[in-house]
């Protein structure tokens, strides 16, 4: 089963979208759901240099909301639960991930 080497990480945050980056120990299949399950992203990690990483660009995200994410790696197994991205209105992202790592 894989397992968290670094992340969940919030890249980017822009007016309506916000980007999540995981490092994983093996090729897994990432999904982040966000807010009430609305929206939810799925990736494979790609690999570099015997490394696996997954990009995903969670879109549809509404200016000054606080949103809480899900990071599963291959299914519900490993569960990280954090709040990301604080957006202000002005398309200028104002940051804070707090997060608590549930892994099973």
């Amino acid at each position: 089963m894989p397992d968290l080497v670094l992340g969940p990480l919030l890249r980017y945050a822009g007016p309506s979208e916000a980007t999540v980056w995981v490092e994983t120990d093996a090729p897994c299949e990432v999904t982040v759901s966000a807010g009430d399950g609305k929206t939810n992203v799925r990736s494979s990690t790609f690999g570099v240099g015997g490394h696996h990483y997954a990009l995903l660009r969670v879109s549809g995200l509404e200016p000054g909301e606080a949103y809480e994410y899900e990071v599963e790696l291959d299914g519900p197994a490993a569960t990280i639960t954090f709040e990301g991205t604080v957006l202000d209105g002005t398309g200028e992202p104002g940051l804070r991930t707090l997060y608590s790592h549930r892994l099973a």
